[in-house]
């Protein structure tokens, strides 16, 4: 049976896992609105905060939600695990976990929930070291929540991991577990060739730029050829290279990662590009600039120093 024609999953036989960390303690409108829209599609939302959230804001959440609060250590994956630890797997059909550090969804959840990819899948691909999924927001269905390798991967969570071991073991690892388990993985977002060949330009690009400063033509054609190389077989994050795919009409790209606009790693142009996907998603993005802004001081004022550069030459449309 194809993705296409499974049945869909009602939101009573549905529960989603968030996890949650402010650096000042507080629950972020981008944040506010994605448990909101988890509610829609999931009857129990298990928000895991490693931050905490304050008894007025636990009052405004939808009915349905509750809040688990725990140490900040093991990032994402132990925060995830803790929420699933809470929940009964025999009466889901499936399972969304999710954290905040992207804006999403930029389209409503029933169309991305609608699109199953696979028995594990995610929003993007993850490249370099093994196949993966971004972990940012992932989804397993009723195959998945059955198998042994689901349950046994979790165990092997380690809660005082570090990013990079985090990165490595769990990231890497889910997408290496779940397919040696028989399990199918796949993602909502494919980038095709043209794209891919976009992100591999972006990821390289101040090398190009270096030769072509100097007119080092050969270098440039050499440029070239190992960009058609990298496109197949691609090493580059993709909703960082490809951030601006989600200002197209159909959203192809339904979340925006904060890192993006924080860093702008691949030189888009973070003021302009946050300015159209405020016009192109107005109430998405409502107090995404004031949140990074406040935040700014937990991440080496790295926000504000992407404001000061310009971008060069770089123009987005809605």
């Amino acid at each position: 049976m194809t993705a296409a024609h499974r049945r869909p999953v009602g939101r009573d036989r549905r529960a989603a896992v968030l996890a949650h960390f402010d650096a000042d303690g507080a629950v972020a409108p981008h944040v506010v609105r994605l448990i909101d829209a988890l509610a829609l599609v999931a009857a129990r939302v298990v928000v895991v905060s490693t931050s905490g959230i304050d008894a007025e804001t636990r009052g405004r959440l939808p009915a349905g939600v509750e809040v688990f609060e725990r140490a900040n250590t093991g990032h994402d994956f132990a925060g995830y695990r803790a929420g699933i630890d809470l929940l009964d797997l025999s009466t889901l059909e499936e399972l969304i976990v999710v954290n905040d550090s992207a804006v999403l969804p930029l389209v409503p959840f029933d169309k991305i929930l609608g699109r199953r990819a696979a028995d594990v899948w995610g929003l993007t691909p993850g490249y370099g070291f093994a196949p993966h999924l971004q972990s940012y927001f992932l989804v397993f269905g009723p195959r998945a929540l059955a198998s042994p390798a689901f349950s046994a991967f979790w165990r092997t969570v380690d809660v005082d991991a570090d990013r990079d071991q985090v990165i490595a073991s769990s990231e890497v690892g889910l997408g290496t577990a779940m397919r040696d388990g028989g399990l199918s993985i796949g993602a909502f977002y494919r980038p095709g060739l043209r794209d891919r060949l976009i992100g591999a330009a972006r990821a390289h690009g101040a090398e190009v730029a270096a030769h072509v400063r100097d007119r080092r033509w050969r270098r440039v054609a050499g440029w070239a050829r190992r960009t058609v190389q990298r496109a197949r077989q691609p090493e580059w994050n993709v909703s960082a290279a490809l951030a601006d795919r989600a200002l197209g009409t159909r959203s192809r790209l339904p979340a925006v990662k904060l890192s993006v606009l924080r860093d702008d790693p691949y030189g888009l142009g973070t003021p302009h590009l946050l300015s159209m996907l405020e016009r192109r998603h107005p109430v998405a993005f409502d107090g995404v600039r004031e949140y990074l802004a406040r935040t700014d001081h937990a991440y080496a004022d790295r926000w504000q120093a992407t404001q000061r550069s310009q971008p060069q030459g770089l123009r987005y449309r809605a």
